[in-house]
């Protein structure tokens, strides 16, 4: 059983906007073309609690290397599942051919990775994207990304079965709530590695230290020594490493803490949930309120009560916060 989904439209887009439109939906990528345009298109799929877009495209490749990693505030795995078309996609010295509707691989967001459709019949992809520490939730966890799941194995048959049921359940619904929150496990346990040992391979330092602050981010207390003991590296290693590449170590940790922030923030106004600003913001590791203001107004361009206003406008309906 493959996924049923009506053909995508696609339409011709600039490389330019191209990239914004993925870059919106799906987090930082470079797109290479030999034509300068891309063919195909971009949208969010309606699966409640869960993640997912839609890419159909003609690109040669699409990479993300670990500057465009360091751009994105969240972090996540992409389950890729083809609907149509044929792609390639590489990560941890694997490729995944995927070239049946059904088969799927795992990609980590916060590792190199690169797409790459067949030239002549495209690719029509769904993107499921799982927030990181989802499916972090053992220690030492580490998934078998790269590694491709055919659609006619068992493991294929019952992800393809669950995400119909999902795009058949109503919207909103306690079905459709139940469904999104078995999906992570369902992936969790067709994933996971048992074998931990290898849980730094495929990083280099920086992804690997990029990683680290994506999956601890939140822990009291966490700062530049705490991820000087978990990455054996030292802090004068860590800082110099960050610096070559323009990067600062303290404020990748901010955004890690913001994006996380907003997420939350906006799950909790669409689930009319009662909250306070400040109580969130202490949630997500900030310890100084003024602090957390000047962060989250340098990276987003407003103040939070501004960000969270502009989603409760989008849908009146919204609770107003505190």
């Amino acid at each position: 059983m493959c996924i049923q989904i009506p053909s995508d439209q696609s339409c011709r887009f600039e490389l330019d906007e191209w990239n914004t439109r993925l870059t919106e939906i799906c987090g930082h990528f470079v797109t290479n073309t030999e034509t300068g345009s891309v063919t195909g298109n971009a949208s969010l799929l309606n699966l409640g609690d869960v993640d997912c877009a839609r890419v159909t495209h003609n690109a040669r490749e699409i990479t993300r290397g670990p500057s465009d990693i360091s751009k994105d505030g969240e972090a996540y795995y992409f389950l890729i599942l083809q609907l149509r078309g044929e792609a390639e996609l590489e990560q941890n010295g694997q490729t995944a051919l995927l070239s049946s509707p059904g088969d799927m691989t795992l990609i980590d967001s916060v590792k190199s990775s690169v797409f790459r459709a067949n030239r002549e019949v495209g690719s029509d992809q769904i993107s499921i994207h799982i927030p990181r520490h989802l499916l972090h939730k053992q220690f030492n966890s580490t998934y078998a990304c790269g590694r491709k799941i055919s659609a006619v194995s068992g493991a294929g048959q019952l992800i393809n079965a669950h995400l119909n049921m999902l795009l058949s359940a109503q919207p909103g619904s306690q079905k459709q709530h139940l469904l999104s929150g078995a999906f992570h496990d369902v992936v969790s346990a067709t994933f996971l590695e048992e074998d931990t040992s290898t849980l730094q391979e495929g990083y280099d330092k920086l992804q690997l230290l990029l990683s680290l602050i994506h999956d601890n981010a939140l822990e009291e207390n966490f700062n530049i020594d705490e991820l000087s003991k978990l990455s054996s590296m030292s802090r004068s290693s860590i800082y110099r490493l960050f610096r070559e590449h323009g990067l600062s170590c303290n404020e990748q940790i901010a955004k890690v803490r913001v994006g996380r922030f907003k997420r939350e923030l906006s799950r909790r106004l669409h689930s009319r949930q009662d909250f306070r600003i400040s109580q969130l913001a202490f949630e997500f590791g900030f310890r100084d309120l003024s602090t957390f203001n000047r962060v989250f107004r340098a990276q987003v361009g407003m103040s939070p009560r501004n960000f969270a206003e502009q989603i409760r406008q989008k849908e009146p309906a919204l609770k107003r916060y505190a």
